[in-house]
């Protein structure tokens, strides 16, 4: 029995191989496809097929002719909808009825009082509202009557436009999908893209991040002695950057970084800025006429790709208002113009690295993605970081849907792909950088420190939690760092002295440059108990991304990095102890045997994992968010002071317990110098606060205790 099945397994295998072989040497016709792979985009969307018979990816185009389609929906007073290029056509005569970037907002919960979404909100010529769950919904007009539109429907607006392009080639239905998203986007997000493609009528058989994608679309997951991939997408709007970890077929994204306001738009914005400047000087008058406008933006991005293939262009134009303008733009002034926005470029990429630990040297490729990855400069300036020319033989505007393709062929069992490249799912938080402009769009933007992992089967279930110091390591350092977090946490930990290679049951604590200092504040140990591997992050991160102050990537002298919430903006910066949001989460996370997960505290306070009676404030916060001041020992603190125009000093000798309360006005800037303690233990120094209410309210100090 057993040599026949052999024998009839072995036969088969050889008739597959010869049907392939034929079809290939004669050319006979491939079986219609079933399934269609999609990229999704923020700005522009495509769709491939995968030729099983040939290995051949198809990226299919529109009527027009374009494989890459604006990811724009018009809504037209007659009843039509339009989509991609047509409805970019009319966007100028129907801004408000013309939806685009529906993926910023895509299976995401939003707040009234969330200062990025109002910030998001103004910038779009459209109607956004929040439902009474948050999400987003759009308002349009069509034949006089006013409809709401959510982003998973104009998603399958879109994803529908597409499967027509495909079934028009092939003059077939095809029913099924795999679909692109960000690696960024949590379950949610992922949910409702399938929920987009699901209202299109397709089935989604896999979604597939946009990285992996890429990567797969260089045939990465099969190439021999590739470890770790870094993929630099930079867009119309957007740079992202990703690093994949492969093994055996496996993609992890490791780490993400990114900046929301750099891409191609920003560099056509310098050059349009400085045509606009040369055309006053010629002519002496401003350009305004709305057409004419949209000419000039129009000729610029056309400029631009051309100098991605030539070193100067001409730009010769008839304005309607002012007649004929011309400009002999180079290679080299289109550069010189943008010179700090390609400069900007290595900051996510390090950014990213950074929270790998891992260093340029150690990546074994670079993908780019994005259509503005074809500036020289840009290719330069990565290519110099990683001292190697980085992958872009596959169009980087293509890139991703040709790796979605790719994977659709393995969901199928498509010839001659045999192994499926997989990807676990990222787990922690995408770090955003932002170039600061002195606009108050820009400087609402956000910025999310890191936060613990969701995954309860990745966080520890025993305690005291074992660690090996490795050679070469300062011993001290490393142990007065895990004695900072059994201080203010419930966690323990016991030193054990076998550097077994398990990051689940051990905390192996190598000769890392971060960990090897003589000061024990700068070993981010905080990372091992929160993700289960140590991520050294820059010498003075202990534990947290939030140890960055507001200005530490400013160029500008501007806010560059903003707490969530923003009434928070003072608890970042500290270098010199635990950061409040590090040990609540971590409290939160390991303590419900002594706290309840319940909190009693209000408005972001947490309780002490020892006193779970009393409400705890966040250090440097200055007590804004103390439900009650705690109480204070006899003529020691003060409750009916008022904020005035000049200094108060306020001072207690001796030993005791002292807090103080006042009130402040609106608008009111309130600075509180605590200089010197008996214990030489300063517990707030230079705190501030500012009223931004309408009336009067108090303000407070809180863990300003002098022991």
């Amino acid at each position: 029995m057993s040599s026949t099945t052999f024998t009839l397994i072995s036969v088969s295998s050889l008739i597959v191989l010869l049907v392939g072989y034929y079809v290939q040497r004669y050319g006979m016709p491939p079986p219609p496809p079933k399934i269609a792979g999609i990229d999704l985009g923020t700005t522009f969307s495509s769709v491939a097929i995968f030729q099983p018979q040939t290995g051949e990816t198809i990226v299919l185009k529109d009527p027009l002719g374009k494989r890459s389609i604006p990811s724009v929906v018009g809504f037209l007073e007659n009843g039509e909808i339009v989509v991609g290029t047509r409805a970019v056509e009319q966007q100028e005569m129907n801004p408000e009825n013309t939806i685009y970037d529906t993926k910023r907002f895509i299976g995401r919960r939003f707040s009234s009082d969330d200062l990025q979404f109002e910030s998001d909100r103004k910038r779009y010529p459209f109607t956004i509202k929040l439902d009474e769950d948050g999400f987003v919904y759009f308002e349009v007009h069509q034949k006089g009557v006013k409809k709401q539109i959510r982003p998973e429907e104009i998603g399958a607006i879109i994803i529908k436009y597409l499967r027509k392009m495909a079934q028009n080639h092939f003059n077939v239905n095809i029913p099924e999908v795999v679909i692109s998203v960000p690696a960024e986007f949590d379950q949610m997000q992922r949910n409702y893209t399938t929920k987009a493609v699901e209202l299109a009528g397709m089935n989604v058989r896999r979604v597939i991040s946009e990285p992996t994608a890429a990567a797969l679309s260089y045939g990465l997951h099969s190439k021999k002695g590739v470890e770790y991939i870094v993929v630099v997408d930079v867009g119309g709007g957007t740079m992202d950057v990703s690093i994949l970890w492969l093994n055996n077929a496996v993609f992890v994204t490791q780490a993400m970084a990114g900046n929301n306001r750099l891409g191609g738009q920003d560099f056509n914005e310098r050059i349009q800025r400085m045509l606009l400047q040369k055309i006053r000087e010629k002519t002496r008058n401003e350009l305004t006429n709305r057409e004419d406008v949209q000419q000039l933006r129009l000729a610029v991005e056309e400029a631009k790709l051309r100098l991605t293939v030539m070193p100067e262009t001409w730009i010769s134009l008839d304005f309607r208002s002012i007649g004929h303008f011309e400009y002999f733009l180079t290679r080299q002034e289109f550069e010189h113009q943008n010179v700090d926005l390609f400069a900007s470029i290595v900051q996510p990429i390090q950014a990213a690295l950074d929270d790998c630990d891992i260093g340029a040297q150690e990546v074994d490729e670079i993908v780019l993605v994005g259509g503005s990855t074809r500036i020289p400069r840009i290719r330069q300036i990565v290519g110099t970081f990683f001292g190697k020319s980085p992958n872009f033989g596959v169009d980087p505007e293509l890139a991703v849907v040709i790796g979605v393709a790719v994977q659709a062929g393995v969901v199928v069992n498509g010839w001659p792909l045999q192994v499926a490249a997989m990807e676990l799912p990222f787990a922690k938080q995408k770090r955003h950088i932002y170039r600061r402009e002195q606009t108050e769009a820009t400087d609402e933007r956000l910025r999310k420190g890191r936060t613990l992992t969701s995954a309860l089967s990745e966080r520890w279930h025993s305690f005291p939690i074992p660690y090996a110091i490795g050679p070469k390591v300062n011993r001290t350092a490393v142990r007065e760092g895990i004695a900072n977090w059994a201080r203010v946490t419930c966690l323990t930990f016991k030193e054990v002295h076998s550097l077994r290679t398990d990051r689940h049951g051990l905390i192996a604590i190598r000769p890392l440059a971060n960990c090897a200092t003589d000061t024990p504040k700068k070993c981010p140990l905080g990372h091992v108990v929160t993700i289960l591997s140590l991520f050294p992050m820059k010498s003075y991160d202990f534990g947290s991304v939030m140890h960055y102050d507001a200005l530490a990537f400013s160029s500008t002298g501007l806010s560059s990095i903003q707490t969530v919430n923003p009434n928070y903006q003072n608890t970042i910066g500290q270098r010199f102890q635990l950061s409040f949001n590090d040990v609540k989460k971590m409290n939160l996370a390991y303590c419900h045997s002594i706290c309840p997960f319940e909190l009693p505290c209000q408005r972001s306070g947490y309780t002490d994992p020892t006193a779970c009676d009393r409400c705890r404030c966040p250090n440097g916060l200055a007590g804004r968010f103390c439900d009650r001041m705690e109480a204070t020992d006899n003529q020691c603190g003060e409750l009916l002071l008022q904020a005035i125009d000049r200094k108060q000093t306020l001072s207690h000798f001796g030993v005791g317990k002292c807090n103080f309360m006042g009130s402040v006005g609106t608008r009111v800037n309130v600075s509180v110098d605590l200089i010197h303690f008996v214990d030489n233990e300063t517990k707030c120094q230079k705190e501030s606060y500012v009223s931004r209410n309408t009336v009067s309210q108090r303000f407070g100090l809180c863990r300003s205790t002098i022991l």
